[in-house]
């Protein structure tokens, strides 16, 4: 007899099948070649629509709003071959209130405002969720003032991965206000006759940050600047005691550049497993630029585990400005070389377990193994 019952845990296939053939079915692939046709498609976007950009030239200053994906079906905007957007407007695209966006692979040359912009049309209480930015490049934006590589102002849940980035103004990757994102395996590269005020900066309310496996070289002035100087009327979702909060700075690589890393009225930041190599004037900086007490003192970073080579002329390890709790910083078995024997840093707090003076006999930029055997803890060094 065949039974009429309906089991709660009872999935029937057909019913799998046809879900599937339905969601299949309502996934548009969208090839585009020219201006006309980029923009058309990019001002229809629909969730599950992929836009297919065939390589080539194209001109920027495209705009797109209010344009949203979903969770299970994000729009995917992404380049096959070379495409690059020159020309056209102050920056590439910007896509305003477009949660749930992949864009993959495109490239962006010469913009005078931002190279690419994601941002929350203003509206500073509608945070842009799953936001993923892969492999793009962007080349010589500004080249002076506060002009972005990436400009990100109000997004969570996002992803940067694979981008490089060659000369800027402000900063090569700008978060105002963003919240439980990560950086990954990106390039950060700073180029003469760009002001390359700073690397990555996360400030406005940002927290819950990784920058992880990224590459920084010649960054500007700091190529880490954890927190910043926010106006009040762009912190995002609302004013916080602190510009950026629980930050984690880990297995990257700094080349040059004036300094790695500054903590600016920053809270709970860490930096851990670095290599910071020869950086022109201090490897860390601990700064308020905000009033206090309105806000909080920069207070609480963790540094630890990473290898710092000064060059010779180099005479500060860490910059502290006033209105600090620079003593709340703790140090931990680091490595510090200094190629002129100043090997021991002057540093706000004691450190547990630092290594002074021990080369690390870099293989061009890579620690061998046989050096990394004499990084253990030497607290009595």
């Amino acid at each position: 007899m065949l039974s009429t019952e309906v089991r709660p845990d009872y999935v029937c296939p057909m019913n799998v099948l046809l879900c599937w053939l339905l969601a299949a079915s309502s996934v548009i692939a969208v090839t585009v070649d020219d201006d006309a046709s980029l923009r058309g498609a990019l001002a229809a976007a629909k969730p599950g629509d992929e836009i297919v950009v065939k390589a080539g030239s194209y001109r920027g200053g495209i705009q797109v709003r209010d344009r949203a994906g979903t969770a299970d079906r994000p729009i995917v905007l992404r380049a096959e071959g070379e495409v690059w957007l020159r020309g056209g407007g102050s920056t590439a695209i910007q896509f305003s209130a477009c949660p749930h966006w992949k864009v993959k692979g495109l490239r962006a040359e010469g913009y005078p405002g931002n190279g690419f912009n994601f941002d929350d049309a203003g509206r500073l209480d509608q945070a842009v969720k799953g936001v993923v930015i892969e492999d793009l490049v962007v080349l010589r934006t500004g080249p002076r003032g506060n002009h972005d590589g990436i400009k990100m102002s109000g997004l969570v849940d996002f992803e940067v991965k694979g981008c490089r980035i060659e000369g800027w103004g402000g900063s090569a990757i700008d978060m105002v206000g963003c919240r439980d994102g990560k950086v990954t395996g990106c390039i950060i590269r700073g180029l003469e006759g760009h002001d390359s005020m700073s690397g990555i900066q996360m400030k406005g309310g940002t927290r819950g940050i990784t920058v992880f496996r990224t590459r920084f070289e010649d960054a500007g002035l700091r190529a880490i600047n954890l927190g910043g100087s926010t106006g009040k009327p762009y912190f995002r979702p609302e004013v916080t005691r602190f510009e950026a909060s629980d930050i984690t700075v880990a297995h990257n690589v700094f080349v040059g550049g004036q300094c790695a890393v500054a903590f600016v009225t920053a809270d709970q930041g860490a930096v851990r497993h670095n290599l910071i190599l020869r950086p022109e004037k201090w490897a860390f900086r601990i700064l308020q630029e905000q009033p206090v007490p309105e806000f909080g003192a920069c207070r609480n970073g963790r540094i630890e585990r990473n290898i710092i080579v000064f060059p010779e002329d180099n005479r500060v390890a860490v910059n502290v400005g006033p209105n600090t709790e620079a003593g709340s910083f703790a140090f931990r078995e680091n490595a510090w070389f200094h190629e002129g024997g100043r090997h021991r840093p002057q540093l706000p707090s004691a450190e547990q377990g630092g290594v002074y003076g021990t080369d690390p006999k870099l293989d061009g930029e890579r620690v061998t193994a046989r050096a990394l055997a004499g990084f253990g803890p030497q607290s009595g060094s």
